[in-house]
């Protein structure tokens, strides 16, 4: 019988020691206990895209509980309903432990922590020792929610939440029979194995978080395959398990010394690369550490901006123009149109069917896209050394380094107005109610835009260096430019914070940040560099 262990952080994209698969997930699995002192009341578990499981709160004085499969971030609604009572039962749950079910005691309907019956109200109840005592009445429907919480701090792991499920895919069918809770050993951990017949796996769920080290994987010698082949002996593997790095980490890099990449677009599972010498590159990210090369479209594109089927380019080869190209079919893009502009270098923008070109030497041109194949100018306003462009709402906020940033109401495609201009700012990126900008004083600043023709300033930190782009993700702005990737916590935007700063080698023009990873152009010496930035969130 050949037996591969495999052991994989998927989440960082990290493979480690022979074949290494560790399934990571916040929790592998969540006991919910349910105990009622009196009388048979009825509870019902809800998660999203799940069947309702039906819990029956015996009247036993001892703990009945259900243990409930986790999806990380899945939301959980519990519904308690009694048909059979006179007056009302005192009933708890908890989750993570045993209940202390003493709690119970003396509880009336005047002390009792009833949930609101209102659902929009539910009692949030955290996943880890979170509990609550309730009492219900004939007719009453209590709420919870039982939420994806952390609760208790014995489960940080070097400050993250870290739990490995150990997978063993097995290379033979297995005699059911044969396989217990201890099939699988690891060494100092507790915990349990079971069946996945679909995979044909073993899986190995630790009863409490792994932390750092080494750990012995033994598969049980009484292990039966369907044929009835025996071990002769258990047999065991050495594994290693790493936190979380506490840095962001870059996990690819092209290495194409002859890519002049420019720019960087993300649309679902795939990457478009802009590179002014070879065209557009596109390429599927499925899996991060591994991006494959899917297409291409010949050119000399300097930018990219993706929306729906279509990839709308700066093409540099003769006269500026932006081009407008069918990616339905990411293995044969297809042009459609092109749209010869007055200006210099482009950076597009795209809302429903308008595509919006901050044209450095022309100014703001809003065209009409309804018809991919036939764009039609519709209007301009000229804000001169326009050299990108951000759209939030119907307003469209260009950095013209220094001419300033110029805020234009947008609202009448037919008939942009300018509102507002603010500083000398060169590049800019928009999340939610907050500009963020860099001015030639190499200061990161944030504004306040609720009010868009009267922005106001937040908060700034000094950053000494020359920014070429940056994005938005997740409480953090990333920059880059010839010192690589900086860090930068905005999560209070009155202080922003300098996290760290990572050196690229060669530099960065470009950034775009899709979930646990940034995607970096770096022009001239590695081509596509792909950072691991999951510490960040």
């Amino acid at each position: 019988m050949k037996i591969n262990i495999t052991i994989q952080d998927n989440f960082n994209a990290l493979t480690w020691n022979d074949y290494t698969t560790l399934k990571l997930s916040k929790y592998p699995h969540h006991n919910l206990y349910f105990n009622s002192n009196t009388k048979e009341l009825n509870g019902y578990l809800v998660a999203p895209g799940r069947e309702i499981i039906n819990v029956a709160f015996s009247s036993s004085s001892s703990n009945n509980f259900v243990r409930v499969p986790l999806v990380q971030t899945d939301e959980y609604d519990v519904l308690i309903s009694a048909s059979n009572i006179n007056d009302e039962d005192v009933y708890m749950i908890s989750s993570g432990g045993e209940s202390d079910i003493t709690k119970m005691d003396g509880f009336t309907d005047v002390t009792a922590n009833e949930p609101d019956n209102n659902e929009s109200f539910a009692t949030r109840l955290a996943l880890f020792e979170g509990e609550a005592v309730g009492y219900v009445q004939r007719g009453d429907i209590d709420f919870y929610k039982i939420v994806d919480i952390p609760f208790s701090s014995k489960l940080i792991v070097n400050e993250y939440y870290v739990d490995f499920n150990i997978s063993v895919p097995m290379a033979t069918d297995l005699n059911i029979s044969t396989i217990t809770t201890d099939t699988i050993k690891v060494s100092n951990t507790v915990g349990t194995t079971s069946y996945n017949l679909a995979t044909n796996s073993l899986l190995f769920t630790p009863s409490q978080n792994f932390i750092a080290g080494t750990y012995t994987v033994t598969l049980d010698k009484n292990l039966q395959s369907a044929t009835g082949y025996k071990l002769d002996n258990d047999i065991s593997f050495d594994i290693d398990v790493k936190d979380y790095p506490s840095t962001a980490q870059i996990i690819y890099s092209a290495n194409d010394s002859s890519a002049n990449v420019q720019d960087i677009s993300i649309s679902g599972n795939f990457v478009y690369v802009a590179d002014s010498w070879s065209g557009l590159q596109i390429l599927d990210i499925s899996s991060p550490i591994t991006p494959i090369l899917r297409g291409t479209y010949k050119g000399r594109t300097h930018s990219t901006t993706i929306s729906g089927e279509y990839a709308y380019l700066y093409d540099v080869e003769s006269d500026s123009k932006m081009q407008i190209v069918d990616i339905s079919n990411s293995s044969s893009p297809i042009l459609k149109s092109t749209f010869i502009t007055s200006g210099g270098e482009l950076n597009i923008a795209v809302a429903g069917d308008y595509a919006y070109l901050a044209d450095r030497w022309a100014g703001l041109q809003i065209l009409d896209i309804s018809n991919p194949s036939l764009p039609i100018l519709k209007s301009t306003l000229f804000a001169s050394n326009g050299m990108n462009i951000e759209l939030f709402g119907n307003y469209a906020y260009i950095a013209s380094n220094e001419s300033g940033l110029k805020i234009i109401d947008i609202s009448n495609p037919s008939s942009p107005v300018l509102k507002h201009t603010l500083g000398q700012i060169g590049h800019i990126a928009i999340s939610g109610n907050y500009a963020y900008g860099v001015d030639f004083e190499q200061v990161f600043k944030i504004y306040d835009i609720s009010n868009p023709i009267s922005p106001s300033l937040k908060g700034s930190v000094d950053i000494s260096n020359h920014i070429i782009d940056m994005a938005i993700s997740r409480n953090h702005a990333y920059l880059v430019g010839d010192f690589g990737l900086k860090i930068i916590d905005v999560s209070n935007p009155n202080i922003p914070i300098v996290k760290e700063t990572i050196d690229t080698v060669g530099g960065a023009w470009d950034i775009a940040v899709s979930g646990n990873f940034a995607y970096i152009a770096n022009p001239f010496d590695n081509g596509l560099q792909i950072v691991n930035i999951q510490m960040y969130k």
